[in-house]
């Protein structure tokens, strides 16, 4: 439970990343809630990372994502349970008991991923991360980063953190 800081040009996450590679050397990151500087948008990620994957597109990696749009000052000024449930099968992520997105992690749902998926990476075991930090493309979103929205005064503040296991 906490809340996130949701500023343009801000990025906060809490996110979970495999912690080995599979045999063919890809790892698992899951983006249970990461807002990529924009201040309306909570992005929910699934990525296989591949050993040669590239962020400007060159290298594919395979990747599920989903958009969940709020008000900036319900986002920013309240207190939200943001859950993830894994299983071999799916995964559900959700803020205040509602899931905003569904991911299967079965063979006949590899067709709704962007490329090539090798779905036992996302069966791996994972670790917890809690980040913040200045979206660097913000120019594209319109930032000019000028103190009109407070640069680098942001806090996360967080309630509790419960990891369950069945």
């Amino acid at each position: 439970k906490g809340q996130i800081p949701f500023y343009k040009g801000n990025s906060g996450a809490y996110w979970f990343v495999s912690t080995k590679r599979t045999e063919g050397g890809s790892n698992a990151e899951f983006d249970m809630v990461e807002q990529l500087g924009s201040e309306r948008n909570v992005v929910a990620n699934l990525h296989q990372w591949n050993p040669h994957a590239s962020n400007d597109g060159t290298v594919p990696r395979a990747e599920r994502s989903h958009t969940f749009e709020s008000e900036p000052e319900v986002l920013r000024t309240e207190t939200h349970t943001y859950f993830m449930e894994w299983t071999p099968e799916y995964v559900d992520f959700g803020v205040d008991g509602e899931v905003y997105f569904h991911a299967p992690l079965t063979d006949d749902a590899k067709p709704m991923w962007n490329s090539e998926v090798d779905l036992d990476t996302f069966r791996l075991p994972i670790y917890f991360i809690m980040s913040e930090y200045l979206y660097t493309p913000a120019r594209k979103l319109g930032c000019s980063m000028d103190g009109t929205e407070e640069p680098f005064k942001w806090t996360m503040k967080v309630d509790h953190v419960a990891l369950y296991q069945k």
